[in-house]
């Protein structure tokens, strides 16, 4: 039995069955006509590794915008297009969360420095790393409870987009790494701006190929 979209309610976390709760990749699964499965095989790895992170951080009322992406997230699973979608959740991580992270901390100018990087790619990844590891300094002297984790968050996003230049089979992973570290620079930002800059990174994910 298909679920109803219209009446469907997101919710956090797995979930075993549609009785038991449904979140926004189980939808998929279900749109798909796929098993249940928070792991769809029709959606591309490291799209669902950020959908899963923006389903379960986002408050009740802002999930229920992800219910128009549950039919834009089958067919997106393209290997040719997962490492440079990996680039791009480093890239989300780097300068944008860590950046407001960092403005909810004070640290106007290290926020600055780091939105005006250029896109975390394979050229590029380097030069993040040291950008983040500078900002962490930065932190660290501010004795910034906030703004040492979102330090923290951001050399991890850094490392991660780094490690993804070195072969494409660790793009998933290297996604999982670094939307962890967005989430966690986004949980230390102004919660309103987090929550309204987080929906741009997935509509660039599925645009990737564009």
């Amino acid at each position: 039995m298909k679920l109803d979209l219209d009446t469907l309610v997101l919710r956090s976390g797995p979930h075993t069955s549609p009785s038991d709760g449904v979140s926004l990749m189980e939808a998929v699964s279900d749109f798909a006509g796929e098993p249940w499965s928070n792991s769809p095989s029709c959606t591309s790895p490291v799209i669902a590794a950020y959908a899963r992170s923006l389903n379960d951080w986002l408050p009740d009322d802002e999930r229920q915008r992800l219910k128009a992406y549950i039919p834009r997230l089958v067919g997106t699973a393209e290997p040719d297009l997962e490492l440079r979608r990996a680039f791009a959740c480093a890239d989300a991580a780097v300068r944008v969360f860590a950046p407001l992270a960092f403005t909810a901390a004070g640290l106007v100018e290290e926020a600055a420095k780091l939105g005006a990087l250029a896109p975390v790619d394979r050229e590029s990844a380097e030069s993040a790393r040291s950008a983040a590891e500078s900002a962490e300094s930065a932190a660290r002297s501010a004795a910034s409870l906030s703004a040492w984790s979102t330090a923290e968050s951001m050399r991890s996003a850094a490392e991660s987009a780094r490690s993804a230049a070195r072969s494409a089979s660790s793009a998933a992973r290297s996604a999982e790494s670094a939307q962890a570290a967005a989430s966690s620079a986004a949980r230390a930002a102004a919660e309103s701006a987090a929550r309204a800059a987080a929906f741009g990174p997935l509509d660039r994910l599925i645009a990737a190929a564009s």
